[in-house]
């Protein structure tokens, strides 16, 4: 709906402000996020929406799902090291939209997919194509992305991904880490190298408010 549509009903019918108006029709449009947002959370969204990263998305994520799990991703970006919300934020993602939506988010957190679209552009890779590739790794993530955490064993991670890559042969898996998880992950990319020769790594990693690392196994058509 409009927001200029929005705020002339309220205003005939409930004679808010125009501030108290903008504020109410913020709060509809923040309701994807899975709780009712403060002000300062009214804000951050209201940058989130127009952040350039924001508006790629818009333009190469065409399920309507993949971008409102986009526009979480980026809110937690912003609100690392503000648990309560995050994980409140996330208890509802993972209610909604199950281990699929929580990949979707944590890939956008850490801009892994940002990455993607930037390697894909720098290619050569036309708009339509980056679109389609977006749309099948996203819709099927859980079968090309894996988080590496400290809630599960090692080798348990180790044996799941061999798995993965000797059934399913993927053109590429993500696999990633953030914080005392990172050196976690260097061990289990070292082994599946190790056991899957055909497959090369392409790094990527940041430093924001905690240590954040992807590595990209992709599949060597020639080895």
């Amino acid at each position: 709906m409009d927001e200029k549509i929005l705020e002339a009903g309220i205003r005939a019918t409930l004679n808010f402000t125009a501030d108290e108006i903008r504020i109410y029709a913020q709060r509809i449009r923040a309701r994807d996020l899975g709780f009712s947002p403060n002000e300062t959370e009214i804000s951050d969204l209201r940058g989130i929406i127009k952040l350039p990263e924001m508006k790629i998305y818009k333009k190469y994520l065409t399920e309507p799902t993949h971008r409102k799990l986009a526009k979480s991703g980026l809110w937690c970006r912003r609100n690392e090291g503000n648990d309560k919300p995050v994980i409140l934020h996330l208890d509802k993602i993972r209610k909604d939209h199950k281990k699929k939506g929580i990949l979707i988010v944590a890939l956008i957190q850490n801009g892994i997919v940002f990455n993607l679209i930037q390697r894909l552009i720098m290619d050569g890779t036309g708009d339509k194509e980056i679109k389609e590739r977006l749309y099948i790794l996203l819709n099927d993530i859980e079968k090309y992305a894996s988080l590496v955490s400290n809630a599960e064993k090692e080798e348990n991670l180790i044996k799941k991904l061999n798995i993965r890559l000797k059934g399913v042969q993927p053109d590429i898996i993500i696999i990633f880490a953030s914080g005392n998880a990172v050196p976690k992950l260097n061990r289990i990319v070292k082994s599946l190298k190790k056991s899957n020769p055909e497959y090369y790594s392409v790094t990527y990693e940041e430093e924001t408010y905690i240590k954040k690392k992807s590595i990209f196994l992709c599949r060597d058509e020639m080895g």
